[in-house]
């Protein structure tokens, strides 16, 4: 896969970001970046290439949350993301509501601003940690 994305690369020049799997860093043909998409960890480092935080992880087919949702932990999590260094600093995810890893404003986690916890979360952290 990496390869095949470096070939056509080549002729389209665009930043390539692919998804980690086991061995990557030795892999022959290395894209710009590197990301992990595991929502059920919340929180994934990619040393050099991204910091990924999850504010919980729970799908709509699952009867209990593989991450339960705990607003200090993303806090704390939030803030390794955003003094991590890395190029890549995500969230998974802003708006999936069907795995339930939503950050979106909802009456689920309020918050005096209407904005809601999580997003409230970020904005303070990002803003005390800016790149």
């Amino acid at each position: 896969m990496a390869a095949r994305w470096a070939k056509a690369n080549k002729i389209a020049g665009y930043y390539v970001v692919l998804k980690v799997f086991g061995g990557y860093r030795s892999c022959a043909d290395q894209p710009q970046g590197w990301h992990q998409y595991a929502p059920g960890g919340s929180l994934d480092l990619q040393a050099g290439y991204s910091a990924v935080v999850s504010p919980g992880f729970f799908r709509y087919d699952q009867k209990t949350p593989m991450l339960p949702r705990d607003p200090a932990r993303f806090r704390k999590d939030a803030t390794t993301v955003a003094t991590s260094g890395a190029p890549f600093q995500l969230v998974t995810t802003f708006n999936e509501w069907g795995e339930g890893t939503s950050v979106e404003s909802t009456t689920d986690w309020p918050s005096k601003d209407g904005h809601g916890v999580y997003i409230d979360i970020l904005h303070e952290v990002f803003g005390a940690h800016p790149r």
